[in-house]
């Protein structure tokens, strides 16, 4: 994709969209400054209250960091929804149905604000041609399938496969060819900054179901 490879890096930080984390630490140090003066009962209280805290930041740390695609999927998403936001507020204006491809086109824009519109939009266009092709692609998702489950034998892997691409091709409503269209892009941004495994990792969670 001759138009990918002349943008720049990507600079995006797996922190973005996650402010109330802060929040979550001050309130497990608090507690735990509680605790330590606490006695009987009260004291058991509050220990149980800094395991549930402690479980909620470790699954938040755990979701974002646990993998180089989560470190982008969940800050891209959180840009997603507020330029949805945004997009569903200029079409109600309008009287207009939401335009998920302008959207996506302000979601790359955001990543790389110093390219220019044009080149973003035919780029945007070239990505989801290409990637939806992808997805319909008998042996492009069997090869993702594959890489994660070797021990998937062929007839479970085929009638999985196929029901996949099927889908692909024949999208059931509208939310489902947005989800396509969302998930290519963040698929192609995954490919550019951490390489082709770590996105055939990403659509491997996207086929799932687990890229949430």
């Amino acid at each position: 994709m001759q138009r990918a490879a002349n943008l720049p890096e990507i600079n995006i930080s797996p922190w973005e969209g996650n402010s109330f984390i802060r929040t979550a630490l001050v309130v497990l140090l608090i507690l735990f400054l509680i605790t330590f003066f606490s006695t009987g009962f009260v004291k058991v209280i509050f220990i149980l209250l800094i395991l549930f805290v402690g479980t909620f930041i470790f699954s938040n740390l755990y979701g974002r960091f646990s993998a180089n695609w989560r470190k982008l999927h969940y800050p891209l998403m959180c840009r997603y929804a507020s330029v949805a936001g945004y997009v569903q507020g200029l079409s109600e204006k309008e009287g207009k149905e939401f335009d998920i491809d302008l959207t996506l086109q302000r979601l790359m824009q955001s990543v790389f604000p110093n390219v220019e519109e044009k080149i973003i939009t035919n780029l945007v266009q070239e990505v989801i041609s290409k990637e939806q092709q992808d997805l319909k692609d008998e042996k492009f998702i069997r090869k993702i399938f594959k890489r994660r489950l070797p021990e998937l034998d062929e007839q479970n892997l085929s009638s999985l496969v196929h029901k996949i691409t099927e889908l692909n091709k024949n999208p059931t409503d509208t939310a489902t060819t947005n989800y396509i269209k969302i998930r290519s892009i963040i698929a192609f941004l995954v490919e550019k900054k951490y390489g082709q495994e770590e996105k055939s990792d990403y659509l491997y969670a996207v086929l799932i179901d687990k890229a949430r």
